[in-house]
C-alpha cells in the first residue's frame, strides 16, 4: 500500500505530510459532525416532560426530522474534499518549482505518469472522504431510528435518509 501511495505522489513531496493533512482534516470534520449528537439530544429531550422527577413521554410528541438535525453537521467533509481538489493544483504547480521536475516527467515513456502522480492520491482522498461522510450519515440515521421512541418518529422516516434539507 505504501509503495502504491509513494508512486501516486509527485517525486519529492513527502507522503507523510499529505496523509497527515488528510487524516487531520477528516478528524476535524468528524468532530464537527458531533453537532448532530447535540441537536439530537435536544430534540429527544423535547419529547419528554418531567413530572414528579420522572421522565414521561409527551402524548403525540414527534421528533424533528433527521434532515433538520443533521443540517450542516457534515459540511466539514465537503471542506476536506474541496481542500483535496486544491491539492491537485498544488501537485501540478509543484512540478514547476525548484528543480523543475516537469522536464523529467515529460521525458518518461508513459505520458500519463505526470497526471497519474498529480491526480491519484487527491482523488482517492476525495473518494475516501465522501465514503466516510456517507458512513457517518448512515450511522447517525441508525442512531436516530434506534434511540427515538417508535411512536415519536415522523411518517415516512426512511425517505429522510438521503433527503437534503
Amino acid at each position: 500500500m505504501r509503495k502504491w501511495l509513494k508512486k501516486c505522489t509527485p517525486p519529492g513531496i513527502p507522503l507523510r505530510g499529505e496523509l497527515s493533512f488528510l487524516l487531520l482534516g477528516n478528524l476535524c470534520a468528524l468532530l464537527l459532525s458531533f453537532g448532530f449528537l447535540a441537536n439530537y439530544h435536544t430534540a429527544r429531550m423535547s419529547l419528554f416532560d418531567f413530572i414528579g422527577g420522572k421522565r414521561v413521554l409527551i402524548e403525540e410528541a414527534q421528533i424533528a426530522d433527521f434532515t433538520e438535525l443533521i443540517h450542516r453537521t457534515l459540511w466539514g467533509f465537503a471542506v476536506v474534499a474541496l481542500a483535496m481538489t486544491g491539492m491537485i493544483l498544488y501537485h501540478y504547480f509543484y512540478y514547476r518549482q525548484g528543480s523543475k521536475s516537469i522536464y523529467l516527467m515529460k521525458r518518461l515513456p508513459n505520458p500519463w505518469e505526470l497526471h497519474l502522480r498529480a491526480l491519484a492520491l487527491p482523488l482517492a482522498a476525495i473518494l475516501a472522504t465522501v465514503l466516510l461522510a456517507v458512513l457517518i450519515r448512515f450511522l447517525y440515521f441508525v442512531l436516530y431510528l434506534l434511540a427515538t421512541p417508535k411512536e415519536c418518529l415522523p411518517p415516512q422516516v426512511w425517505q429522510q435518509l438521503w433527503r437534503l434539507p
